[in-house]
């Protein structure tokens, strides 16, 4: 009976092994196919507004101050820009921590912690609206060459629960690098919403930082949606 058993296993196996073969490469794919409509996405197709499908970017590290930030909220902040500025070291898009409250010109994105109440009037003295809804918004300017130039982001200090205000910073913050969409693609993104939820990220995730940096040292403002896509599918991994 011996002879029969090690045949058989070995027959199971050969067949896992084929069947494993012919899967793998298709599922590749289709993870790779999602990751790059997400990254399109993410870049091209923003949550509010029209970039023309445009990409936008930094072309020197973006200076970033906070205003009326109560202490907790500052350290939130700052771990925040750190945790981006670690992401995108000796690129263009690496955030620099300039403080609280420093002088408008030497800052290129303000950071609000407001009372959700306030929104709107903030948006409106610095010439932009605020869709209602969001306890989290930001509003990017760019000149003529698709490189970013200025940004805001309100916080709604009565409304972001406590443990949640890191997760509110990130994703804004990120969104001010040119990363104005989001999908319902991949839970851990920070780009992530799906039926008004916006999801609990504390963090990037491995996708969102190798995302954050394709677009950093492969891609430039004003890049448009097909020549965005040749490049991904030149240089993202395999």
């Amino acid at each position: 009976m011996s002879p029969f058993v090690r045949r058989v296993r070995a027959d199971f196996a050969r067949r896992l092994f084929v069947l494993l073969v012919a899967v793998a490469p298709s599922g590749c794919a289709a993870r790779r196919d999602t990751i790059r409509d997400w990254a399109q996405v993410v870049t091209l197709s923003p949550e509010y507004g029209s970039q023309d499908d445009r990409l936008v970017r930094w072309t020197r590290p973006p200076r970033v101050g906070v205003y009326g930030p109560t202490p907790s909220e500052l350290t939130e902040i700052q771990w925040v820009v750190g945790h981006l500025a670690e992401t995108l070291r000796g690129t263009p898009g690496a955030p620099v921590m300039v403080g609280s409250d420093p002088p408008p010109s030497q800052v290129d994105i303000e950071v609000h912690p407001l009372p959700l109440a306030d929104f709107d009037g903030f948006a409106r003295r610095h010439g932009f609206r605020h869709t209602p809804g969001n306890h989290g918004y930001f509003r990017m300017f760019w000149d003529d060459a698709w490189q970013l130039q200025r940004a805001y982001v309100m916080l709604a200090r009565d409304q972001i629960r406590v443990g949640s205000l890191r997760h509110f910073a990130l994703e804004e913050l990120t969104q001010c690098l040119g990363f104005a969409g989001d999908t319902n693609h991949f839970a851990d993104s920070i780009f992530f919403s799906r039926a008004g939820s916006t999801g609990h990220a504390q963090e990037l995730s491995e996708l969102d930082r190798q995302l954050l940096r394709f677009v950093y040292t492969r891609v430039e403002p004003g890049t448009d949606r097909s020549t965005f896509l040749a490049l991904f599918d030149r240089h993202w991994p395999r």
